[in-house]
């Protein structure tokens, strides 16, 4: 029972991480696909001026759209305790799904971090769910290190967030303000306009 129960784990993670292979391939074509929009010269009207991302991501991420209430996040941090939804209110609050092998993802936690710098360490928070169930707790706080600060919390999703919000590919952030509500999901490289987003946000709460 046991052998078979220890073969149906390994059998779940090897799927898990099929998956994120496709959802890497999927970010670097969003990547692609956003760098020629912008070589181009197309998009008069920006897609995210209403605060959220481009209708088509949003329609992939039907449970995760402006105004769902994320009532359902209960993931073991970096230290031995439960991160739920309630620590998500009284700040605006960036959920971002990556891994510490997603090089996009680390150009953007740079990004945040110098905005978080930029406002004082304090205007908001931001919690990083590491999707992949086969990182190392060591790789994922080596990351922290790296790329984070020292206030922001990162997490495992051993309870499958990932499926509950919908998540179609790494890079995939949601902006929650700080009635626990989201704001904005986005699945871009975080740039100005994504920044700008955010502090639209924290000066509207």
């Amino acid at each position: 029972m046991a052998g078979r129960s220890s073969r149906g784990r390994r059998a779940g993670q090897a799927a898990r991480r099929r998956q994120l292979t496709r959802w890497a391939l999927g970010t670097a074509l969003v990547v692609l696909a956003g760098a020629l929009v912008a070589f181009v010269g197309f998009g008069g009207s920006d897609p995210n001026s209403s605060g959220g991302n481009s209708s088509g991501a949003q329609a992939a991420n039907k449970a995760a759209m402006p105004g769902f209430s994320l009532t359902e996040l209960r993931q073991p941090g970096d230290t031995p305790r439960t991160i739920t939804a309630a620590d998500l209110r009284g700040n605006t609050t960036v959920v971002w799904f990556t891994t510490s092998w997603c090089e996009p993802c680390k150009v953007g936690a740079e990004q945040l971090a110098a905005l978080d710098d930029e406002l004082g360490g304090r205007a908001f928070d931001v919690l990083m769910v590491f999707v992949d169930p086969g990182e190392p707790p060591a790789d994922i706080l080596a990351w922290k290190r790296a790329y984070a600060r020292d206030d922001w919390a990162v997490a495992l999703d051993t309870d499958n967030l990932i499926g509950k919000v919908k998540v179609r590919a790494l890079d995939h952030k949601l902006l929650v303000d700080s009635a626990g509500l989201i704001r904005d999901v986005d699945l871009k490289v975080v740039d100005a306009n994504y920044l700008d987003r955010v502090r639209a946000l924290l000066r509207d709460h």
